[in-house]
């Protein structure tokens, strides 16, 4: 039946109003992550919960109040696909957030085969077993090959090393287990990441001891990333989960530090930070780092030149921005002078960490 004519006249300025009111009105303010309920409905298992990533997700899932299992690669070995299930059978979790991965860039070239059954392999698996799952990708699976923008979800892969083209297999399997079966969960690329926290090894721990031991610095400069705090990301995740993304199908988002610099860059902003003097970083490129006569024998992957991620697509969809990195690296760094005026020890964990430019 057709409005009267009346009717019409009669609604027509009310509905106008309203509009107008509307329009007037300020957007609806997001929450505040921090007060977003988790609503699990079981524990988390975290995987590779002994790593820079690991250790902060189990702080950041308990702080929250999540049943964290963690499980460090003693505790359990993701390449043993029986030993997965039964952890899985055992814990029950209701997320599983994989932090476990094989980060030793130079060394995949001999060893592709173990690369490629953790960062490969495991990944696939477990996201085939009808539990979401977070798990971690990286910018290596770029080329870095003349570009001057940073590299969004969409843009074109090469991986130049290994390693990179580990991750890239796995995040290809996992989005079809997404597409095809409806398997839930993200896989969040980042880069270049650090901590501060005792017994990690990434660059912001091999610059602070050369730093302490007043050692020369010099640092490569010919690469560009975004440098990423471990303890950003975990909260990343948090706001990730709160807000039920892992119940989609997978899918795959850029997730790093704001901004960008070189690895030389890196360390005289804690130069800086630390009242030194940053012209006494040398920037100096890969090929020379690489001929320096301590690293004699090495074999070294080849790595992009510039990897910097765009993350605007979590923004958009997710509401998720992670701080500026100067602005995090200023908080790890306070952290990290605290923890030593505490007395707490850091060691370097295998005596091997340098400041080539590598934080996976």
């Amino acid at each position: 039946m057709r409005m009267s004519e009346e009717l019409i006249k009669m609604e027509v300025p009310v509905l106008m109003e309203t509009l107008e009111r509307m329009a007037g009105e300020e957007p609806a303010e997001e929450p505040d992550p921090a007060l977003l309920p988790l609503n699990l409905p079981g524990p988390v298992l975290v995987t590779g919960a002994g790593g820079q990533l690991g250790r902060e997700l189990v702080r950041v899932f308990r702080e929250a109040g999540a049943d964290v299992r963690a499980m460090t690669r003693e505790d359990l070995d993701i390449t043993d696909m029986l030993a997965v299930e039964d952890a899985i059978e055992e814990i029950k979790p209701a997320l599983i957030l994989n932090a476990a991965a094989w980060t030793d860039v130079d060394a995949a070239e001999a060893e592709r085969e173990d690369c490629r059954r953790v960062n490969t392999l495991a990944p696939v698996y477990m996201a085939g077993l009808h539990v979401p799952m977070v798990t971690f990708s990286t910018d290596y699976v770029f080329d870095g090959v003349g570009r001057t923008k940073r590299y969004n979800e969409r843009n074109r892969v090469n991986p130049l090393n290994v390693y990179g083209n580990a991750k890239l297999d796995a995040d290809e399997l996992i989005l079809g287990l997404g597409f095809e079966h409806g398997a839930q969960g993200i896989i969040l690329r980042t880069s270049w990441l650090w901590s501060e926290q005792p017994g990690t090894k990434n660059f912001f721990q091999s610059v602070m001891r050369r730093i302490e031991a007043k050692k020369e610095l010099r640092i490569v400069g010919d690469r560009v990333g975004s440098p990423t705090r471990a303890l950003d990301l975990a909260k990343a995740v948090l706001v990730l989960v709160k807000k039920g993304a892992h119940l989609k199908p997978y899918k795959i988002y850029h997730a790093a530090n704001l901004g960008s610099c070189s690895w030389a860059g890196f360390t005289k902003e804690i130069v800086r930070l630390l009242n030194g003097h940053p012209e006494e970083v040398y920037p100096i490129s890969t090929q020379q780092w690489q001929m320096n006569p301590e690293n004699f024998g090495k074999r070294f992957a080849q790595r992009p030149l510039l990897s910097t991620l765009n993350c605007n697509l979590l923004e958009r969809e997710w509401g998720v921005v992670l701080p500026n990195w100067e602005e995090s690296l200023k908080e790890g760094l306070d952290a990290y002078l605290q923890m030593k005026k505490d007395g707490v020890v850091f060691d370097d964990p295998d005596g091997s960490a340098e400041p080539a430019g590598d934080a996976k």
